[in-house]
């Protein structure tokens, strides 16, 4: 039911709900309320279920035993899914240049037509795929190790960069997520690239 290929994460509470609607598509709220009323008083004794109420019963257990695996397999696999999420968004964070080094630039890509194969008097010519141009990528240079701030009564102070100490940490969180993901959320996430 979670859709592992899928970015929605299910509340505990949608996951009780849909195995609840398993069980009353067989048995409707009605004659489940009657059925429970009707056990209650055969435990104290105070009736005794006929065989087609027996019958009954056994189905209505039967249903809700299935409830019930199939709401801890959702369990296991919306936290599966909750993983891979992690791991995916950490994945995403990393690839990110780091604030303190910069990023280098790349140079425009001229476009190129493609060619056919073809002989060129006795020597075959491999073909050619066309190459789609791109524009240059200027660099990015590092920011400041450091920065100045100026107190409310005017002085100045050197301080580390908070935005290089965000990166690096947020860096560090993303790095641990990775390192500690297991082999499966691995297999997942490389699954679930298109």
């Amino acid at each position: 039911m979670i859709d592992l290929n899928g970015n929605t994460v299910w509340s505990d509470r949608d996951i009780t709900e849909h195995t609840e609607a398993l069980i009353h598509q067989v048995t409707p709220v009605t004659e489940e309320v009657i059925l429970n009323r009707k056990v209650t008083a055969a435990s104290m004794g105070a009736y005794t279920l006929s065989d087609a109420e027996q019958a009954q019963l056994a189905a209505y257990q039967a249903t809700c035993l299935n409830a019930q695996q199939v709401g801890v397999q959702m369990r296991t696999d919306n936290e599966r899914l909750k993983s891979v999420l992690a791991y995916e968004q950490a994945l995403t964070r990393l690839s990110r240049y780091i604030l303190a080094v910069g990023k280098p630039g790349e140079p425009a890509v001229q476009a190129v037509d493609a060619v056919p194969g073809h002989f060129d008097g006795s020597t075959w010519i491999e073909p050619v795929d066309a190459i789609p141009g791109k524009p240059e990528v200027p660099a990015i240079d590092p920011l400041p190790a450091t920065v100045d701030v100026t107190a409310a009564d005017g002085t100045v102070s050197t301080v580390p960069n908070p935005a290089i100490e965000q990166d690096t940490s947020e860096r560090a969180v993303a790095k641990s997520i990775v390192d500690s993901s297991s082999a499966d959320v691995i297999v997942l996430a490389e699954h679930r690239k298109p």
